[in-house]
């Protein structure tokens, strides 16, 4: 099949999913992006995640939910856990609801439940939130409650939001959640629901979204960041998981054929070599020029998982550069990298990098991060 073909088949899809969800909502301004990708897993994971993002849009103001998520997120939270629970509890609230209404939902829902433990029952394992997703959905396919000491209160929790009737008991919900299983010390650390709910528009909307969103948006991003939120909330995929699996696919592609090579180019490790090479190959192609230099380079106590996410966060912004300068090296006992970065189009191609990005990093080694725009040079 030809990428054509492809696009135009994704184009129908999603008409068809949009079509189901305007239906079921009864409103036909609703404004939602649909997941075309979970179709080709299974056709009833997509036509599932339409019906509820059709009547989570009808029973509930989803609007004000994804806020209370991106204030949440806005304070620390950990945005995949976040979203994860706020799925559930969005599908808690909202599957009585509708099957009531149409009596073919609840068969559409067992074989959406079916697909995604066929393609995600090991993924799910991995977290505190994906073995309660689980508990759930067996639930929900056997009849069976969970035996599971940890999964029995807050599976009890989400039987009782089946009859939630307003957002807020589904925010005080989420938040409990939250509290509860994802980050205990979050409100000691940073406050209650009360707080999370006063931050205002202003500190959103100063605040730099663009690690968060999907695509690069230079104006209004945090309205963006709400709708990217409330448009997750009817998915059941493991997204996130698929992301990070193919990244490992391709490292550890990369390392097999960069060893096979017995050559290297920038430095003695073989995987961040394959990298850099492959990033040089790909500068060369698009007509970026590049001055990448990894000088007297080893990695000391850092963790290579660690440099190869530091690294591919630079090379994720260099791409989208006119000019490129990325220089590595040790000094002493410190690993330095220092990028700069000139932009194609100044205005058109903006390029924004947040100090969030490598957050994590810089409490784990004591480091440091410095950002300057000048011009149309980003360093």
């Amino acid at each position: 099949m030809t990428n054509e073909e492809l696009e135009h088949g994704s184009f129908e899809i999603e008409n068809r999913i949009r079509n189901l969800m305007w239906t079921i909502s009864g409103d036909y301004d609703l404004d939602t992006k649909p997941d075309v990708t979970s179709f080709y897993k299974s056709k009833y994971i997509s036509i599932y995640d339409a019906i509820k993002q059709g009547a989570f849009s009808r029973f509930f103001d989803k609007d004000a939910f994804a806020l209370y998520l991106l204030k949440k997120v806005y304070l620390g939270a950990d945005e995949s856990q976040l979203v994860t629970l706020g799925q559930i509890c969005v599908e808690a609230a909202c599957h009585d609801k509708i099957a009531k209404e149409r009596p073919g939902v609840p068969d559409i829902r067992k074989k959406a439940f079916e697909a995604i433990m066929d393609h995600d029952f090991e993924k799910m394992l991995d977290t505190y939130t994906g073995k309660v997703k689980l508990a759930y959905m067996r639930e929900a396919l056997t009849g069976r409650a969970p035996a599971d000491s940890r999964v029995i209160r807050p599976f009890e929790q989400l039987k009782r939001l089946e009859q939630a009737q307003k957002t807020e008991e589904l925010v005080q919900a989420v938040d409990w959640f939250y509290n509860q299983m994802v980050d205990p010390t979050f409100e000691k650390r940073v406050g209650d629901l009360e707080k999370v709910l006063s931050v205002s528009t202003e500190e959103l909307s100063g605040f730099d979204w663009q690690d968060f969103l999907e695509e690069e948006a230079a104006e209004d991003a945090y309205r963006r960041m709400q709708h990217q939120l409330a448009d997750a909330m009817t998915s059941f995929s493991e997204k996130e998981k698929e992301k990070k699996e193919q990244v490992k696919t391709y490292l550890d592609s990369l390392k097999t054929r960069y060893q096979s090579l017995n050559q290297l180019f920038f430095c003695e490790d073989y995987l961040i070599d394959g990298i850099l090479t492959d990033f040089a190959a790909f500068c060369k192609q698009q007509e970026i020029e590049a001055d990448i230099l990894f000088q007297n380079y080893h990695r000391g106590n850092i963790q290579i998982e660690d440099i190869v996410d530091i690294l591919l966060k630079f090379i994720k912004y260099a791409k989208i550069a006119g000019k490129v300068q990325l220089h590595v090296a040790a000094v002493k006992n410190q690993l330095i990298f220092s990028m700069k970065l000139t932009e194609k189009n100044m205005g058109k191609t903006a390029i924004y990098i947040s100090k969030r990005l490598f957050k994590k990093y810089i409490k784990k080694y004591d480091g440091e991060i410095q950002l300057e725009k000048n011009n149309e040079e980003l360093i």
